[in-house]
């Protein structure tokens, strides 16, 4: 069960294999730059 009540989570999954990754709010700039940039 995952204590999400006060804190931001970011998904990221791939559409070909299903593979999911969580990432904290505060640092979801940063990756977002990796897909875009």
């Amino acid at each position: 069960m995952f204590d999400i009540q006060n804190r931001q989570f970011t998904v990221v999954s791939c559409a070909n294999c299903g593979y999911s990754e969580l990432y904290r709010g505060q640092s979801s700039g940063n990756f977002v730059d990796l897909f875009l940039g």
